[in-house]
């Protein structure tokens, strides 16, 4: 399945009003001290926090609470975000508006459109759904005889399903309507599906079997992948498709270089927090699992430290430490530099192919080679990433295309990108001007 995360729109998010981010392979994003750019950051790692896979959520804590979250601290404005989808070719909006609910989110409205097919707006705790106008004529010229698996009687009950507006009622405002939990089956169609779905809106029994619930939705075929439970778009919605994505944007942010140093236990998280906590526990278990390193792990300390064998000791404690070998001279983890964990963390996150990846100050402790080659294997692999920096070095390794600059006006952040960058850089290239140069002078749009 391609699955490609195209825009994100920002509203009341810290400095930001109203922003809107065009979602490219690559992303560098530079601007001032306090322009701008961490908040953007943390405005796509606040939606990895909201849509995580657990029953109650509480997405302020990491920012002790909302109004730290919301522009010019104002709690009575809602959050906004908007995304533009597309999966498998068809293009998927989804959009939500939420204040604080004593800790918990409070969803005051979202929107979900199906390009073509079906239109979702809930509105507090009522959901509508709408089937759009040339969907419905497609289904007036459908032949519906063939119902199985849904539990629809005849041709005429599907089209009065489909043609009205169906509702969902009582939803919890502290659930987003892409986490509920929904039960149905599905009939393919002349190349699109029609799912029955059973609406379980407060995690209730009894939700389950009680057929009064149940909403018709079309929309079109998707890929089926191995134990996906999905095989149309409105069943990637609601079946944890969205959470799936959203969960798999990855941030790396300042690194706790104490923490990513020490022993850790065996046990624990089978993932790598954005401080680089659990970065050893991932390589020791995928070492355990397969008697090698990941790829491109390797492959980075090949190129950049040769001769260093990588290790694991366990500790009678029930923890473990990275150890390298270097002909006959063994390094424990509080003697390796600094530069050698961060290449392995990213390295090892390009590795889990993120949705989006995100990487804040990447020149922080790695040399021009080491960001050259991670920008590469970025490429290489068509990863989504926005890398944020202050460092002249990166801005002239990439193309004037994947610059976003940032700037703080009005006590607002705002973006902008650089017009036709193609001319840019030849008029540099002319000039005998590097691109960083050009921005430190504030004259790389002039």
């Amino acid at each position: 399945m391609s699955i490609e995360i195209k825009k994100i729109i920002i509203k009341n998010f810290k400095s930001i009003k109203n922003i809107t981010l065009d979602i490219d392979d690559l992303t560098v994003m530079v601007g001032k001290n306090g322009s701008g750019k961490t908040n953007i950051i943390e405005a796509i790692d606040f939606n990895k926090n909201l849509f995580r896979f657990e029953l109650i959520k509480y997405p302020f804590t990491k920012w002790w609470r909302y109004s730290n979250l919301v522009c010019n601290h104002n709690i009575e404005e809602p959050i906004s975000f908007s995304f533009n989808f597309r999966v498998d070719g068809h293009k998927l909006l989804y959009e939500y508006n939420l204040i604080d609910n004593n800790g918990l989110p409070n969803f005051i409205s979202e929107h979900i459109i199906i390009d073509n097919y079906v239109d979702i707006l809930r509105k507090g705790s009522i959901a509508e759904v709408k089937h759009l106008d040339n969907a419905i004529n497609k289904f007036l010229k459908t032949n519906f005889d063939n119902l199985k698996h849904l539990h629809i009687n005849n041709k005429d009950e599907i089209f009065s399903k489909i043609n009205q507006t169906q509702y969902i009622t009582d939803i919890s405002s502290n659930q987003s309507i892409i986490s509920m939990t929904m039960f149905g089956s599905l009939s393919v169609v002349r190349g699109y599906a029609i799912s029955y779905f059973n609406v379980n809106k407060n995690n209730r029994i009894e939700d389950v079997t009680n057929f009064n619930n149940f909403i018709a939705m079309a929309s079109p075929i998707i890929k089926t992948e191995k134990n996906n439970s999905y095989s149309d778009l409105a069943n990637f919605v609601f079946f944890s498709g969205l959470n799936t994505i959203f969960n798999n944007i990855i941030v790396v942010g300042p690194i706790d270089y104490k923490a990513i140093k020490n022993r850790v236990p065996v046990t624990g998280p089978s993932s790598i927090a954005d401080d680089g906590t659990g970065l050893v526990r991932v390589l020791y278990r995928y070492f355990l699992k397969n008697r090698s390193l990941p790829e491109l792990v390797e492959s980075g300390i090949n190129t950049f430290f040769p001769g260093w064998e990588l290790n694991f000791e366990a500790m009678p404690d029930g923890t473990i430490t990275l150890v390298v070998r270097s002909g006959d001279n063994y390094f424990y983890s509080p003697n390796l530099p600094l530069g050698f964990y961060k290449l392995l963390m990213i390295l090892e996150l390009i590795e889990q192919k993120p949705e989006i990846l995100v990487i804040d100050e990447i020149e922080n402790s790695l040399h021009e080679k080491m960001i050259e080659y991670i920008i590469d294997a970025i490429t290489v692999r068509g990863i989504k990433t926005i890398i944020s920096t202050h460092s002249p070095m990166v801005v002239d390794l990439v193309d004037l295309k994947n610059i976003l600059i940032v700037k703080m006006v009005n006590n607002q952040t705002k973006v902008e990108r650089i017009t036709n960058p193609k001319q840019k850089s030849e008029s540099l290239i002319k000039e005998g001007i590097t691109p960083s140069e050009s921005l430190l002078y504030g004259n790389i749009d002039q």
